[in-house]
């Protein structure tokens, strides 16, 4: 039996008694545990509180690194979503270069098909005008025996108003 339940117990008409209920509840415990003999209780609900203690340190612990890792996990999220707005953005921007390449090879098509009609008609007229080459010949000899002609009757021509006298 340790002193104050003795004092309780045994010496209750003494100075230093003071009543039961006037005790504080950690000495009221400690009488009824001496009286009762179980002290274990008192041992055993130290060492939980003491696991409770550390399982509450590991708790927060967890929580700070579940935290982390939820930032992270958003973080990464968000990363990805940014990365799937942009492949989004650069497909919906090569969509419209196609477009937009589509309807220049279309103009480009009507052009290049203008101009083959172009062609086309202008090799006809080229085709009129191949024999003109040989006629272009001929016409230069005809031109040239003509103006032989023209020259030699000019000369008939001077020499018959200048000559009075035939020359025969």
């Amino acid at each position: 039996m340790n002193y104050k339940s003795f004092t309780q117990i045994v010496i209750l008409g003494s100075s230093t008694f003071v009543p039961f209920m006037q005790l504080t509840a950690n000495n009221r415990r400690e009488v009824i545990e001496d009286l009762l003999d179980i002290r274990i209780f008192s041992t055993m609900n130290s060492v939980i509180k003491d696991k409770i203690r550390a399982l509450r340190e590991d708790i927060k612990v967890y929580e700070l690194k579940k935290e982390s890792l939820l930032e992270k996990v958003s973080m990464q999220e968000n990363f990805i979503e940014e990365l799937e707005n942009r492949a989004k953005q650069n497909v919906s921007d090569k969509e419209i270069k196609i477009g937009n390449l589509l309807v220049e090879e279309n103009d480009w098509m009507g052009i290049n098909e203008t101009n083959n009609m172009q062609l086309v008609s202008l090799q006809k007229k080229i085709e009129g005008y191949a024999g003109s080459a040989e006629k272009l010949r001929t016409l230069g000899n005809l031109k040239g025996k003509i103006s032989n002609k023209v020259s030699t009757i000019t000369k008939e021509h001077k020499f018959f108003t200048q000559n009075t006298v035939c020359p025969t």
